[in-house]
């Protein structure tokens, strides 16, 4: 957790500027400090405002920034830069930014700021929680977008190519397209969970769902202050592209990732030219189609998918899924074995459970999320009846619902092993096993010298029969 970034604005203010009285920071962090930059890891650099583009210095420490202050990182790159509390970004690496308009009216009622940033090229994570009245503005502009909110958590991305992209996290987002002109074209509003792309011509895409946000670096050491001077000292070998590589490339417009150029080691080929700053208000807001996206259903195309109480084979099997019928899936878990199974909305089922290989999935089935998977409950022990029951018939209450579990220990057995058959029933006239007569809890332990279908009979309470079967399969072994 950086030193500063839970201070509250006046906190931070007044520690930056006790430090620039005592002489702590350098001279060239200029008065009136907006805002503190906190350098986490990899290379992170600063450029005082008005300085010429070859002296950017590497920091290791925290320091402020003020108005017109530029800042990058390499590829390893991670910085905090905090404005107060509740307006706190993340500089992600290959990142190159600049600090614009900071302006705060504390004396009034209700206090408002205006903060700008310029971002070239580069990601961002922006938390903007502070932002409550509409004279309040927090603006991000990049080659190809122009980006306000007031109040919220988003990210933004640009390439090389100006191409841009905004994925709102939470809250409301507004993102305006700027053509190669400068000129301000429509807006859009991006609610949250959704994203939207802008095209290096400054044209809105279409508003989708996203599955992943802007990545962090790898852990990596803060490069040192000496990284830049354009001297390979001893240990920056690893921690200092920018000295110690050629970039033989460089310069021929093309930002090549693979051979490490970025917006710190080639500027030329990685970093976009800004287009200016437009007014945002009065812009002509559009509508921009949003993908669709249904949820996730699954259908059986045979009747012979069993539904089971839980995730897994060794879960009892409590019906089949009607064949050709959508069934909305609520969860996903793993089974016992490494098998995956859905959790399905089935009416008046509880717990209804199918094996993902046995059906179908439509529609956005990569965002469901885990279920939580219920406990196993084991059948007790049935008391001994009071009166003699012919076999094959358990007397149960007219009112017990229907329940069919049957189960075995293992499913493939090597050739000579056996495996133990379980079977629990409630709810039902009669229950027979491979045939005979038998009480609605108990087990049998098989040995089958070749694969072998076992099955289990239940008449119920409105005399229909229902089967259930168990496959063994054994593997046999082969001499050679």
């Amino acid at each position: 957790m950086p030193v500063f970034k839970r201070l509250s604005k006046l906190g931070v203010m007044l520690v930056l500027l006790t430090l620039l009285l005592i002489g702590v920071f350098p001279a060239s962090s200029q008065d009136n400090p907006v805002a503190t930059l906190d350098p986490v890891q990899g290379l992170v650099q600063h450029l005082v405002a008005g300085a010429p583009n070859n002296q950017w210095i590497t920091i290791n420490r925290a320091i402020p920034v003020v108005e017109g202050d530029s800042i990058r990182t390499d590829s390893a790159g991670l910085a905090y830069l905090t404005f107060f509390e509740g307006v706190e970004t993340e500089i992600l690496p290959n990142t190159v930014l600049k600090v614009g308009q900071f302006q705060v009216d504390e004396l009034a009622v209700d206090p408002t700021f205006q903060i700008t940033l310029e971002v070239s090229a580069g990601a961002m994570h922006h938390q903007v929680n502070q932002v409550v009245n509409a004279q309040s503005h927090y603006e991000v502009y990049t080659p190809a977008a122009a980006i306000t909110v007031r109040g919220t958590n988003f990210w933004n991305k640009t390439n090389s190519l100006s191409e841009a992209a905004v994925f709102s996290e939470q809250g409301t987002v507004e993102v305006f397209g700027i053509d190669l002109n400068g000129q301000l074209g429509p807006s859009a509003l991006i609610p949250d969970k959704l994203s939207l792309e802008v095209t290096g011509q400054g044209q809105l895409g279409i508003l989708e769902p996203f599955d992943s946000l802007p990545s962090y670096p790898a852990l990596a050491p803060l490069a040192p202050m000496t990284c830049g001077n354009a001297v390979c000292e001893a240990g920056e070998e690893t921690v200092c592209a920018i000295d110690c590589q050629v970039f033989p490339n460089c310069g021929d417009r093309i930002c090549t990732a693979e051979e490490g150029e970025n917006p710190v080691t080639c500027a030329v080929d990685c970093v976009p030219a800004f287009r200016g700053q437009p007014d945002l208000p009065g812009s002509q807001q559009t509508t921009l189609p949003v993908v669709p996206t249904e949820p996730c259903r699954v259908i059986a195309t045979n009747a012979f998918v069993q539904i089971r109480v839980g995730p897994g084979f060794n879960r009892g099997i409590l019906d089949y899924l009607d064949a050709n019928q959508p069934f909305d899936v609520l969860g996903q878990a793993p089974g016992n074995d490494g098998s995956l199974w859905w959790q399905l909305l089935v009416p008046n089922v509880a717990q209804a459970w199918v094996n993902q290989v046995d059906v179908t999935a439509t529609g956005d089935c990569a965002r469901v999320g885990e279920a939580d998977a219920p406990p196993i409950i084991f059948a007790q022990p049935t008391a001994a009846p009071v009166a003699t029951t012919a076999p094959g018939m358990t007397p149960v209450p007219t009112s017990a619902t229907l329940m069919i579990s049957f189960v075995a220990d293992r499913y493939t057995i090597p050739q000579g092993e056996c495996a133990v058959l379980s079977w629990d029933v409630e709810g039902i006239k009669e229950v027979y096993y491979q045939g005979k007569g038998v009480i609605g809890h108990d087990q049998r332990t098989e040995c089958p010298r070749s694969d072998t279908t076992y099955t289990l009979m239940v008449v119920t309470m409105d005399d229909k029969t229902v089967y259930r079967t168990i496959d063994i399969i054994v593997q046999t072994t082969t001499l050679f």
